[in-house]
């Protein structure tokens, strides 16, 4: 399922950004073969074809891709690397240069040579000669060729402004998953677990391994508790065993279940960073064969069962109605057991060897800082303990959960890059057709400030042409992102598909970046002479 997210996201986004390239090289086309259209007109009124031009203007778009496509494979192999590294580092692929890439990278050349070359293409091949023969250096042009040049921009800005929605709600969702309450502390917690020789294979004397690891690790420099256990935060063990209420006929199932068991030493819950929100954890006193029979539930459990009681004056049965009540003397956090936003899932501790499940399966232990820097030296500690153990395998709990945080990491990364990209060629697109516009009407631009026009009206002019067209474009970007936004609203995270801020955030930007894109080809108004105008007119 992650592969597949991975795959439609990068798929998605390189189309977006590609379609908003080709706009771009097809208006600044479009653009040269306008002011080229006198030329044009003689080659035609000459007795040159029409597919001659087409062709001369195909091979132009063919030539530049084929460029940028070479540069494409170098950057991929540069960041497809990284990429791999950083963000999907336990997704195989093979290499990244190979014969599959440079064939697609050369049929999406092909493709975008089209795609960008065939309207300027079709434009510049059949003007009105006559009129075209009577222009003296190219001042006019077509009401439908500045349309089709203002559609081009605006299917940029709608392309960038999905794009960036799209990054919005997935950085929200990262920052989300990130301040999520997992109920304990995966990024200072780890799981020590032991296989061992074919001499030794008595369960006793593999749980006094266990124990002796328990007593040795807290003596490393930055390891703060050890706790023997058999169940682990993330992967709740049930043995399917009942875990029966006085008054209830059966096992109390929630949405997610029924409630996870499992066995833990006293400084468990302070080893993996879990909080005791009542009561008390476990003590060395309650291990003692004599000791009272006692548990701790999870708030989950408490707010299924007891929701309005004392959840410290009841008790459980564990493993059917046969067994001991054990007195709940304590309520824990809930803490993820699989995926984060998961549904809240009921658990139960019982002391080491108390209940009914017994035996170790691992030691858990709490370090200060990263658990990384401290592996080597817990792993030769570990075999310091007894020449049968053979290996030792430590799994931290922050791995699960930073692979759970990935999809969201990619997700925005990728949108976030490619969405910044997209925007700054969509700004260029707009400086260039802006600046293109103005020098097009530089004599009309002249003319008006000979009559007497306002300098900042006519900035004022130029300036609300251009940001209309943006804003046109933004208010479809903005329909097309509502309308796909419910499709990826399962990999959202404390976050609507259709959030207000975000949406607000993102056309308020791509207007304010259209406006300074486009602010210095309208301030070449105030640089233009009439008189010197007038002349060359």
């Amino acid at each position: 399922m992650k592969t597949l997210f991975i795959v439609l996201v990068v798929g998605f986004i390189s189309l977006a950004v590609l379609l908003i390239v080709c706009a771009n090289v097809a208006n600044l086309l479009l653009a040269r073969a306008i002011k080229w259209r006198r030329e044009l007109a003689v080659r035609l009124a000459l007795g040159s074809s029409r597919s001659r031009l087409i062709a001369h203007f195909l091979t132009e778009s063919l030539v530049l891709s084929g460029l940028a496509a070479a540069g494409a494979i170098g950057m991929s192999v540069v960041a497809g690397r990284a990429l791999h590294a950083t963000l999907i580092p336990n997704v195989a692929f093979g290499s990244v240069l190979s014969s599959r890439l440079v064939g697609f990278t050369a049929l999406a050349a092909m493709v975008s040579a089209a795609l960008a070359g065939i309207m300027p293409a079709m434009q510049a091949s059949r003007p009105d000669v006559l009129p075209a023969l009577k222009e003296d250096g190219g001042r006019s042009t077509t009401a439908g060729r500045a349309r089709l040049r203002r559609g081009l921009v605006m299917a940029q800005a709608a392309l960038s402004t999905v794009l960036l929605v799209g990054a919005g709600l997935f950085v929200a969702s990262l920052a989300n998953a990130q301040k999520a309450d997992l109920g304990f502390d995966p990024w200072h917690s780890i799981q020590i677990r032991i296989e061992r020789g074919e001499t030794a294979t008595t369960d006793a004397s593999t749980a006094d391994l266990y124990r002796q690891i328990e007593e040795r690790l807290p003596r490393i420099a930055g390891v703060q508790f050890a706790a023997r256990s058999v169940g682990v935060p993330i992967g709740g063990i049930n043995f399917g065993l009942d875990v029966l209420v006085p008054g209830s006929d059966s096992t109390p199932r929630s949405p997610s279940g029924p409630p996870s068991i499992s066995a833990v030493a006293p400084d468990y819950f302070r080893a993996i960073g879990q909080r005791i929100e009542r009561g008390r954890a476990f003590t060395e006193q309650d291990l003692a064969e004599s000791a009272e029979p006692v548990a701790i539930v999870n708030r989950a459990m408490v707010e299924f069962v007891w929701p309005n009681e004392d959840p410290l004056t009841m008790c459980v049965k564990v493993g059917g109605p046969a067994a001991p009540c054990a007195r709940i003397v304590g309520v824990a956090s809930t803490h993820t057991t699989a995926r984060i936003g998961e549904a809240p899932h009921m658990m139960v501790w019982q002391p080491l060897d108390r209940g009914a499940v017994r035996g170790v399966r691992g030691v858990v232990a709490g370090t200060e800082g990263p658990p990384a820097e401290k592996l080597d030296e817990i792993r030769a500690a570990v075999r310091a303990i007894s020449p049968s153990i053979r290996f030792v395998d430590i799994k931290s709990f922050g791995a699960p959960v930073d692979q759970e945080l990935r999809p969201w990491r990619l997700g925005a990364s990728l949108f976030s890059v490619f969405g910044l990209l997209a925007l700054l060629v969509a700004a260029v697109g707009m400086y260039s057709l802006l600046s293109f516009d103005v020098a097009q009407r530089r004599f009309e631009l002249g003319i008006r400030r000979t009559l007497g026009a306002e300098t900042g009206r006519l900035i004022a002019g130029v300036l609300a042409t251009s940001l209309w067209t943006v804003v046109c474009g933004v208010l479809i970007g903005l329909g097309a992102a509502a309308l796909a936004a419910p499709r990826v609203g399962p990999l959202l995270f404390g976050v609507t598909p259709h959030q207000p801020v975000i949406y607000a955030a993102v056309a308020c930007g791509l207007i304010l970046v259209a406006g300074l894109a486009s602010w210095v080809p309208a301030y070449r108004i105030t640089r233009v002479d009439p008189a010197q105008t007038l002349r060359i007119g």
